[in-house]
């Protein structure tokens, strides 16, 4: 079953009153306490699955009438999320309470199941002997389940409920999910709408800004408000290219799998993405996430060609591409739109705290060091903005002639601290393990394999440290990023990046010649990292050859075979160097070489380390071992394409011999095995009650 589309309404059809339009899924009603620590998580969580979620954070911008918002919210949606917390049963949540009332009268009016009760939080026995008439019905305890399974039920109500019909839009690829606090920016966003609705002529527009001022944010805003309007038809492609290299991106299950695109090699699906997008009639958007440079020697490939494909990238670069790209710069959050992200994240009731304008006013408009402030005062209900604020002052100040970008980023680096001063040392080792990543999203499978599981990626996401995509992958601010790799002392430095390596290696075991790169394509920039790491770390000799090796095999299997060479080689030339002739990985990494030669017509070479290999064959496993038939039969492919036959066919022979020798004896043993067993039909002691069995023949029976 397709998950549920995403900002569009739809038609559902009630138990009464025949068809009635609901523009979304669940109304969720909750204590603003329960926010940070709960139902931020469930709400990502829930648009991850697809469902429509109306939630204040998100609905309620600057100047809207509070009351008319939340009841437009409420007759807009299907059914209402209430998430019961020890604050929401205090008497003073009258807004709440009201909610609850008025679904309540839904269901009488209706005659149809609109409330779907969360406990967070809560007992059994405090809800019924708080909100009785709520306890009668079955609810989802959050503090059993956790947020995805609590996510899953509600996902699942709601699809049993109403089956949604399939709407017009532009579909969405690897497009992550914008975030919950976005505000402001408004004019922005409607401006850029108006240029991406320009009939069939194609734009090319750069979004251009400081890092942490909101390109990305803008940006997912726009391609979902895109995509709702069916701007896009041929569909609308999300590609973060801090990395020029795209392969992996255009290859992944989220692009060329979602378009049904096959092929063993990843350059192979990539081209096959790209061709297949420029000869499309329908207009498509590819969205360049973070690009560094673009000029005749750099610049992201491949690309799709065509006056159907619009491009649209963001950059902290001014006037990225010179004319190719029309510019779109990004200013500063204004007063009233910086007001509202911090109040929108933090609550209401934080502006009437004493030094709130005065924190807004040293900000300064910047949007991430805005949202810290708000997740910051969220969290830690004890520090009021001026006291946040005398904290961020008491750090050296840059000197006042410094660079605008240095300025800022130095002031978003002293939020970091204060968070980093009041984490515990789990969230601690998660934030410093996440950020030895290369800058690429990180998806969930390497994440677990490095130790940075579910429950660790939630927390960062929390902190808004992480922010995270539809498939789960991790993907971490560049200033976030730099200040988790400063964090800490040199020993839990030391720690993060051996805990990183040693999950991408036990991830590289993975890879074989095939299809190594399902496991290598979408976290490529990750392993090549690792690669560079392990190179420039003596201690690490050992677990940079497995590297090279792997990765030179899920280059081979991408279509890559000269970069499968160049890597292949340095394996076999550390693991001669390091572990000597004799050595079992020796004898692998010439075999893995071998493949790679085979494929580039370099037979000679290819030749003689076959020829080492059957040697090392000979002399350590013996001449019945089923290897030493393998290397025969190896060998001789390559003896026959170089025209020696005569030899080819002799260790052909010999090898056959081998192998059919090798047959009858494994018939023979696995018939001993037999005759060495009896069925009984006793039931006796030794057989435990389990009455007739096979059991061990004695001798003399």
């Amino acid at each position: 079953m397709s998950p549920l589309p995403c900002g569009t309404p739809g038609t559902m059809t009630g138990h009464e009153g025949g068809n009635r339009s609901f523009a979304y899924d669940v109304f969720v009603s909750h204590a603003s306490e329960a926010k940070g620590p709960f139902v931020d998580d469930l709400v990502r969580a829930l648009g991850e699955r697809g469902v429509r979620v109306w939630y204040d954070s998100s609905q309620i911008a600057l100047g809207d009438d509070f009351r008319r918002k939340m009841e437009q919210g409420l007759l807009g949606s299907r059914f209402g999320v209430v998430v019961v917390s020890p604050s929401f049963l205090l008497p003073l949540k009258t807004w709440a309470q009201n909610e609850l009332s008025a679904l309540f009268n839904f269901e009488v009016v209706h005659g149809e199941k609109r409330i779907l009760p969360v406990l967070y939080g809560v007992s059994w026995r405090t809800l019924t002997e708080s909100l009785p008439m709520l306890a009668t019905r079955r609810a989802a305890d959050a503090s059993q389940l956790g947020v995805d399974r609590v996510a899953d039920q509600i996902h699942a109500a709601v699809r049993e409920a109403v089956p949604v019909p399939a709407r017009p839009g532009s579909p969405l690829f690897a497009v992550p999910l914008p975030s919950q606090s976005f505000v402001g920016r408004r004019q922005e966003l409607e401006r850029l709408k108006a240029e991406f609705r320009c009939g069939d002529v194609r734009v090319c527009a750069a979004i251009e800004g400081l890092p942490g001022i909101g390109k990305t944010e803008l940006v997912l805003k726009l391609a979902h408000e895109l995509a709702a309007a069916g701007e896009f038809p041929g569909g609308i492609f999300w590609l973060a290219a801090e990395s020029p290299d795209l392969v992996a991106a255009w290859a992944g299950d989220s692009i060329a799998g979602a378009l049904g695109i096959a092929g063993e090699k990843a350059s192979e699906r990539a081209l096959a993405t790209v061709n297949h997008l420029s000869r499309r009639s329908a207009k498509v958007l590819v969205i360049l996430d973070n690009v560094e440079r673009w000029d005749s020697q750099h610049q992201p490939a491949p690309l799709p060609s065509g006056r159907h494909v619009t491009l649209l990238v963001t950059t902290r670069r001014s006037h990225l591409g010179g004319s190719r790209f029309r510019s779109f710069p990004l200013e500063f959050l204004a007063g009233p739109e910086a007001r509202a992200l911090v109040t929108g994240i933090a609550g209401g009731d934080i502006a009437a705290q004493p030094g709130f304008d005065a924190l807004l006013e040293h900000l300064g408009g910047h949007a991430l060091a805005l949202e810290l402030a708000g997740i910051y005062l969220r969290e830690y209900r004890d520090v009021t903005p001026a006291g946040y604020l005398a904290s961020l002052r008491a750090g050296k100040e840059p000197d006042a002639h410094v660079a605008e970008e240095t300025r800022h980023e130095h002031g978003v680096a002293q939020a970091f601290a204060l968070f980093w001063d009041r984490l515990d040392e789990r969230a601690r080792s998660c934030w410093q393990l996440a950020s030895w990543f290369a800058p690429e999203p990180v998806s969930a499978a390497l994440a677990d394999a490095c130790g940075l599981d579910a429950d660790g990626r939630r927390v960062l996401h929390r902190y808004h440290l992480v922010e995270l995509d539809r498939e789960g992958r991790i993907r971490m601010h560049r200033l976030t990023r730099d200040f988790g790799r400063r964090a800490g002392d040199d020993d839990a430095r030391a720690r993060a990046k051996r805990t990183l390596l040693g999950g991408i290696v036990a991830r590289a075991r993975l890879i074989d010649m095939n299809a190594g790169f399902r496991i290598y394509g979408p976290d490529r920039a990750h392993f090549d990292e690792a690669v560079a790491v392990a190179e420039n770390d003596p201690a690490e000799t050992r677990r940079w050859s497995l590297l090279l090796d792997r990765v030179g095999m899920a280059l081979q299997s991408m279509g890559e075979p000269r970069g499968a060479k160049e890597l292949l080689d340095a394996a076999l030339a550390c693991d001669l160097k390091n572990l000597g002739e004799d050595h079992p990985s020796v004898a692998t990494s010439r075999s893995n070489l071998t493949v790679v030669l085979q494929g580039l017509g370099e037979l000679p070479r290819a030749r003689d380390l076959l020829e080492a290999a059957l040697e090392w064959s000979l002399k350590n496993l013996g001449e019945e071992h089923p290897s030493v038939a393998t290397d025969r039969s190896n060998l001789a492919v390559v003896l026959k394409d170089l025209g020696e036959l005569p030899r080819a066919r002799e260790l052909l022979e010999v090898a056959l011999a081998s192998d059919l020798k090798n047959r009858v004896r494994s018939i023979r043993a696995s018939r001993g095995a037999a005759r060495s067993w009896r069925w009984c039909s006793r039931t006796s002691a030794s057989c435990r009650g389990r009455g007739s069995c096979w059991r061990p023949r004695s001798n003399g029976v």
